[in-house]
């Protein structure tokens, strides 16, 4: 008797049992089972399967995945799509490899017209990519990119140009030209301070999208993620905290030191 599941449900199933913990030999062996025609229906179908491919990689350890795709996806006639990037980036940025992963999706936007792009999944990874980034300019600026970004899931043109945030933008860029001593930036053009306010109307914006566009709750969550993720309010906090540590352990070796001192004079 053959085993038998659609091949969406295969890649369920892999991503199943990598949540519950298994290993890469555990998953290489589920597949084995899966592309068995001794073993499954369809075995043959499923070895070309993109679902099931795309699965695989994104549960692998990233340089078997990076590996399977560079030798077998050609090799069995695999289709590559977007999901295929996005499962690369997902193995990826399990290892915190943020800058791998978001090569995968500059190479991937080289094939815009041949592959579609933007779908959920690529854009979370990315925003995923950008939170371990850590850096709030390269968010930004990826979040209201209505070329790259927010035209791919039908956001309107009009809704943006009236949107809150973008009032809120402009009024920065407004008081930071009339201002020459720019306090919210360094030299390098990094901002190193945003209110309570514009970090909230940033929120605000990832969360309305829901209810103007195909943007999917994950991929909200994602954004809400990376934007408390790269606050550089909270980079200034961990900055302090490492100084007051570092302040704190020079004092306790300056203690040391006069304690030392006074034994030598005993």
């Amino acid at each position: 008797r053959l085993y038998y599941l659609p091949s969406i449900a295969w890649a369920e199933l892999l991503r199943a049992i990598h949540r519950m913990g298994a290993t890469q030999e555990d998953i290489q062996s589920i597949v084995d089972i899966i592309t068995d025609p001794q073993r499954t229906k369809h075995a043959n179908a499923l070895m070309q399967d993109t679902n099931v491919w795309n699965a695989y990689l994104a549960v692998s350890d990233d340089q078997h995945a990076l590996d399977v795709f560079s030798n077998n996806f050609k090799h069995y006639g695999v289709k590559e799509t977007a999901a295929t990037s996005a499962a690369l980036m997902e193995s990826l940025l399990r290892n915190k490899k943020w800058e791998k992963a978001l090569d995968i999706f500059h190479h991937l936007q080289k094939k815009e017209g041949n592959i579609i792009i933007g779908t959920a999944g690529v854009f979370t990874a990315v925003f995923d990519a950008l939170a371990q980034k850590g850096d709030w300019h390269s968010l930004t600026v990826q979040l209201i990119d209505f070329d790259h970004f927010l035209i791919h899931f039908g956001v309107p043109h009009t809704w943006w140009l009236n949107s809150p945030l973008r009032h809120t933008i402009n009024n920065n860029n407004n008081n930071n030209n009339n201002n020459n001593n720019n306090n919210n930036n360094n030299p390098n053009g990094d901002i190193l301070f945003i209110s309570e306010r514009e970090f909230q109307a940033w929120i605000s914006f990832a969360r309305e999208l829901l209810d103007c566009s195909n943007v999917t709750p994950a991929l909200v969550h994602s954004i809400h993620n990376a934007l408390v993720a790269c606050d550089p309010r909270r980079k200034q906090k961990n900055q302090k905290q490492e100084e007051k540590e570092k302040e704190r352990e020079g004092d306790s070796l300056e203690n040391m030191i006069t304690a030392e001192s006074l034994h030598d004079l005993l």
